[in-house]
């Protein structure tokens, strides 16, 4: 893939709850049984990778 074949678009309002589910979903736990809260994704230490 060329990099003129790819175009970066502005997350739309209605994607924005996907992208986060996405980004909660990407987050690794080793307990599945006491899963990180769905809150997670806005500390600053996650968030950096996704809120811009």
């Amino acid at each position: 893939m060329r990099q003129e074949d790819i175009t970066i678009r502005p997350i739309l309002s209605t994607g924005v709850s996907v992208m986060e589910a996405i980004m909660y979903e990407a987050i690794y736990h080793l307990d599945s049984n006491n899963p990180y809260p769905k809150e997670v994704i806005y500390l600053p230490q996650v968030c950096v990778y996704w809120d811009d």
